[in-house]
């Protein structure tokens, strides 16, 4: 509906197959396409035949969540001297969270967009848009200076409608905003009244920023639109549902059965006549056979030997090469006792995965450092403001060997303790020096306890 009435309009928008491969990659980052995970399996002769379902891991979303895991955690630190109101805004939009599950989900699509406005009470205000919900209109290169932004809503009268967000760069340049609400047919209706429907920002800078994974775009080398970080791998997540539904019915499969003579089975007679032996019809372990040639009325076992240990090699040669294809690198996912694991080891700072974490890293960053720009200018405040994003790098330190080489330096006289605490907990310079001073009085309070020599 929304491209609709864009086309229909007269906007541009990038004729291209990433919106196609965006359905692909939501698929498998929900864990189920239909084309893969239903299947049908012959069980003799031309027309019997089982649909099945494919057991899946959903290592899309995982991919994706340990990415966004590893670059916004509450850990990360964003300041920007002379902004006050910065923390009540991040605050209130709940920026971290909300943040977090952009990313994921711009991991997961290639694209992704921090928007910011003003609300109707004249608040500044974010709002966090997914891939498939971003329209570039004009652009060159990957610079995207006009966008237009659709989500799903509910009107008034209880039926679902479009909402349509327009940034357009006019020819002074200066932004517009433009509000545009469609119902379900698609047809625009007046927008509610506290929205206007066009307002001049003011403002020589666009007032959104796109986050896409830093790959190139191998669907359309000339798309504005990012690259799914999973969708080079789409082999890859193939392999390991595959593998992972084997695994499953090895066990399915590999149960022990007790094959029963004829004749030490109770036999029931049926209402047409036929005798035939009574059994649970649930029971999975007991299977009646005819009585053999040679006249032997014995129980036969059927234990057959499970694969557990191939199943398993093959999964974790899978899952290395997928973790490596989404810039993970090898050995982040661990499969142990039928579950996935990440890896809890320190990250090498040569390693594959420290390498793309620095490169996502600074477009994460560069998207943020324009958001609070545009939040400052927003605030009545001087867009020209120099905010300072400080991202948790504890995951290449190992935490025993800091604490160490600290006390080491502490006792040694080289490091003071303030130093030594902000290193280690991670903490600012205040938070340092509470915890020295509650140290101190602890101390001294222990000395005070001690009795005095006669």
């Amino acid at each position: 509906m929304i491209r609709t009435w864009l086309t229909s309009s007269g906007y541009m928008l990038p004729e291209d197959d990433t919106y196609a491969a965006m359905q692909t990659w939501m698929s498998w980052y929900r864990g189920y396409v239909a084309d893969f995970h239903r299947y049908w399996v012959y069980t003799g002769g031309s027309k019997r035949r089982t649909r099945l379902t494919r057991a899946t891991l959903k290592m899309a979303k995982s991919v994706c969540a340990e990415h966004a895991k590893l670059l916004i955690n509450d850990r990360v630190r964003i300041t920007c001297e002379g902004f006050n109101e910065l923390d009540a805004i991040l605050a209130r939009t709940d920026f971290r969270a909300q943040a977090n599950r952009l990313i994921e989900l711009a991991f997961a699509l290639g694209t992704g967009a921090f928007v910011e406005y003003k609300a109707a009470d004249g608040s500044p205000v974010i709002d966090f848009v997914r891939g498939d919900m971003v329209f570039p209109l004009c652009w060159r290169g990957t610079t995207v200076t006009n966008c237009a932004f659709g989500s799903r809503i509910t009107l008034p009268d209880g039926k679902r409608g479009y909402y349509i967000q327009l940034h357009e760069q006019l020819p002074g340049k200066v932004y517009r905003i433009r509000n545009v609400y469609l119902n379900q047919e698609g047809k625009q209706i007046p927008a509610p009244e506290d929205v206007q429907a066009e307002i001049l920002t003011g403002s020589t800078s666009p007032l959104f920023q796109l986050i896409r994974p830093a790959r190139v775009n191998s669907v359309d080398l000339d798309s504005p639109l990012g690259m799914s970080v999973f969708g080079d791998a789409i082999d890859q997540l193939r392999g390991v549902d595959l593998i992972y539904d084997s695994y499953l019915n090895e066990f399915t499969l590999g149960r022990k059965r007790c094959m029963v003579p004829q004749t030490m089975a109770t036999m029931l007679q049926e209402k047409d006549g036929i005798v035939a032996p009574r059994f649970d019809p649930k029971d999975t372990v007991f299977y009646v056979y005819e009585q053999s040639l040679d006249g032997k009325q014995d129980l036969r076992f059927i234990d057959p030997t499970l694969r557990v240990d191939e199943h398993t090699k093959a999964l974790q040669q899978m899952l290395d090469l997928l973790s490596f294809k989404c810039d993970l690198g090898i050995g982040r996912f661990r499969f142990e006792g039928g579950t996935v694991k990440t890896a809890k080891e320190v990250i090498a700072q040569n390693s594959d995965l420290y390498q793309s974490i620095k490169r996502n890293e600074q477009v994460i960053e560069s998207a943020i450092f324009d958001m609070i720009r545009a939040l400052a200018f927003l605030s009545g405040h001087t867009a020209d403001c120099t905010p300072v994003i400080t991202f948790d790098d504890s995951v290449f330190e190992d935490d025993d060997a800091t604490a160490t080489r600290n006390v080491l330096l502490v006792n040694a006289g080289l490091r003071t303790r303030t130093d030594a605490i902000m290193s280690v907990d991670r903490v600012d310079e205040a938070i340092a020096k509470q915890k020295v001073a509650a140290i101190l009085k602890e101390e001294r309070g222990q000395l005070d306890d001690f009795p005095e020599a006669d």
